[in-house]
């Protein structure tokens, strides 16, 4: 099953290799890199050889790992949040960072987020994509640093 939040170029991947493949394909060095800069951050020129293997590393180093990004990747986006009874037992301040050009987890997911968390305070952040914190490194810093000092 292929869903909307897949890019198109993997979805054709995916046809043509199944799921190992293209996984395969995108746990690579070059996969990986390809995929921060199309659909994980607004400004590819973030996306050094270093950023890539810090977040690439993980994924790889065992077959667990491996296995994990298989599955994650055939998830459907909605179903990564906590479901809502459970959000709304959640009683303390909480600070929902989002980008607004978020490809992978679109910015509607968290507004349902902050819905169902009633201490929540949501921000997004403009110019950014899934790895906003890359993109916009001292904003999400600030925005940290901010809530803290307040809680």
């Amino acid at each position: 099953v292929v869903h909307a939040d897949i890019p198109r170029i993997v979805q054709v991947g995916f046809q043509m290799m199944g799921w190992p493949g293209i996984s395969h394909f995108l746990l690579s060095r070059p996969g990986f890199r390809w995929l921060m800069r199309s659909v994980g951050v607004n400004n590819a020129a973030v996306v050094t050889s270093e950023l890539v293997d810090a977040y690439r590393m993980p994924w790889v180093n065992d077959a667990a790992g491996r296995r994990s990004f298989r599955k994650l990747i055939l998830v459907p986006i909605k179903d990564l949040v906590e479901p809502a009874a459970n959000l709304k037992n959640i009683n303390m301040p909480t600070l929902i960072l989002w980008a607004e050009n978020d490809r992978v987890c679109p910015v509607h997911e968290a507004h349902r987020l902050n819905k169902y968390l009633a201490h929540a305070q949501l921000v997004t952040i403009a110019n950014a994509g899934h790895f906003l914190q890359e993109d916009q490194p001292e904003r999400v810093t600030q925005h940290m640093v901010d809530f803290l000092v307040s809680a």
